[in-house]
């Protein structure tokens, strides 16, 4: 019998068709959290086998994600990609990124069967579908896990460095008001006589505070006073977080002054 951990907010594509265009940072942490569970079942000699958006479960105490279904098979050969986990994440990385185009549920039959296609239009329309997806480094990704990347390299990939952009050659990295910062926020509250940690990333770049709050209000189910504990450390790491940027540029003004 195999015991997991209770998830009481749903599954992600039930998430998906609600909130159609999560913000860039949720995404990363997803689809970072998914592969993590992947590298500790191909670590461990087991492969998941039935991997899809409707098993990864949404915990809304921590703001995690589980993957769950788990109807394990052991790997035939250890020094072998499998497969059908890589392809499956690289499906699931794909309808979070097109959910605002078109729903889980109608974007799933039509993505794999294409893949069990190996005739050219069959390719030629799946290669169509990731072209679809505006981050480059997103695609990129996407395109390996279709190709059977192994998951060691696709931890690596540039995709899930931080801050994205600064690695992006299509664009140098800025500072002053416009520079991205990527900001990991990490909350203890009080929930049912426990503590519980919150943990995510908050991109200044394009994230609001409020829009975050909102957020997890809505996803999470949290009460009034443990948002406003997220506020205040949140408000606080983005403080210091501009405290720190405006020391460097100082420091570097100062040094070309010299």
């Amino acid at each position: 019998m195999l015991i997991t951990e209770s998830t009481t907010s749903g599954s992600l594509s039930s998430y998906l068709k609600i909130y159609k265009n999560p913000r860039p940072s949720i995404c990363q942490t997803w689809l970072e959290q998914i592969l993590t569970g992947l590298r500790h079942l191909h670590a461990h000699g087991f492969i998941h086998g039935r991997l899809t958006s409707d098993n990864i479960l949404m915990n809304s105490n921590t703001g995690e994600i589980k993957i769950g279904n788990l109807v394990l098979s052991k790997l035939q050969d250890p020094a072998s990609p499998p497969l059908d986990d890589i392809r499956a994440f690289g499906l699931i990385a794909l309808e979070i990124a097109l959910a605002r185009l078109v729903s889980c549920d109608k974007l799933r039959p039509i993505t794999r069967k294409l893949l069990l296609d190996s005739s050219p239009s069959s390719r030629d329309r799946l290669a169509r579908m990731v072209a679809k997806v505006e981050d480059r480094r997103y695609r990129s990704l996407i395109e390996l896990c279709l190709a059977g990347e192994s998951v060691e390299r696709l931890a690596q990939h540039e995709f899930f460095r931080v801050p994205m952009r600064e690695s992006c050659p299509e664009s140098r990295a800025k500072t002053g008001p416009e520079a991205v910062k990527k900001i990991k926020v990490v909350v203890n509250i009080l929930a049912a006589n426990c503590m519980k940690t919150v943990s995510f990333i908050y991109d200044a770049s394009k994230d609001s505070v409020e829009g975050v709050i909102h957020e997890m209000r809505s996803l999470l189910g949290l009460s009034e006073k443990q948002l406003e504990t997220i506020e205040a450390r949140l408000r606080d790491e983005c403080m210091i977080s501009q405290h720190n940027q405006n020391s460097e540029e100082a420091a570097a003004a100062e040094a070309e002054n010299e």
